[in-house]
């Protein structure tokens, strides 16, 4: 004799596994993801950063994280493969930080590496400094000129005096790096070679103006050959 209450408890398992089966088939229909390949921005040695400064300038320079529009503060490694100015992105792949924060820190190990300040912060360090390096990030993509691709990096940089925060001297720095070849890991060791050249022209042009002094007042002290290029000039006035 079959119990009772076996009619009552069989619907309840049979409507249990039926939705647990909808929910499998659910699944299954969902398109999987692919995560996307992240990519380091390769360090790469320049002629211009082989050679450290002899002796640091008395000074702390702060940098700030680069401005950008919001296209270039992404992680996205961005590409105008036609002259007709539309910018995508390769897909599949990304850069392991924002763009901005990237060549920020690469601006910061050349600047240490090339031995020009005391020390060098950044924008998370609160400590008093000296100087500010700002800067807005204009350009940082492939570009096909010619049908040939480079990677195109523009920035536009200012040093800030900040004990009275004036502007100590202002310059747009440009670096075209030719692409050898049309892998992707090609195009990310253009990347860096290209952000390495940048900073080192960057980091040269920083303790030149900063060794100089604002407009119109004396240089700093410890560089000599700067102030004996000034006593010159105004000789020769």
């Amino acid at each position: 004799m079959i119990p009772r209450f076996a009619f009552v408890r069989r619907p309840a398992t049979l409507l249990a596994a039926l939705v647990f089966v909808s929910l499998l088939a659910a699944c299954s229909l969902v398109p999987k993801t692919e995560s996307p390949d992240v990519y380091l921005l390769p360090q790469a040695a320049t002629e211009s950063t082989a050679a450290a400064t002899a002796k640091p300038l008395p000074l702390t320079l702060r940098i700030a994280t680069p401005y950008s529009g919001a296209i270039l503060d992404s992680t996205r490694i961005m590409v105008v493969p036609e002259e007709n100015g539309l910018i995508q992105a390769y897909a599949g792949a990304r850069w392991s930080d924002r763009a901005p924060a990237m060549l920020r820190d690469r601006l910061m190990d050349t600047v240490r590496e090339k031995n020009g300040f005391r020390a060098v912060a950044g924008p998370q360090n609160n400590a008093r400094a000296d100087l500010e390096l700002r800067s807005e990030l204009l350009a940082y993509q492939v570009e096909h000129p010619a049908g040939r691709p480079i990677v195109h990096i523009q920035l536009q940089a200012t040093l800030v005096a900040l004990d009275n925060n004036r502007i100590q001297a202002s310059r747009r720095f440009q670096v075209s790096q030719p692409v050898q070849g049309k892998q992707l890991s090609e195009v990310v060791a253009a990347f860096g070679a290209g952000s390495s050249e940048l900073a080192a022209q960057v980091a040269e042009w920083a303790r030149r103006e900063a060794a100089a002094g604002p407009r119109g007042q004396t240089p700093t002290g410890s560089d000599p050959s700067i102030q004996a290029r000034r006593g010159q000039t105004l000789q020769g006035a």
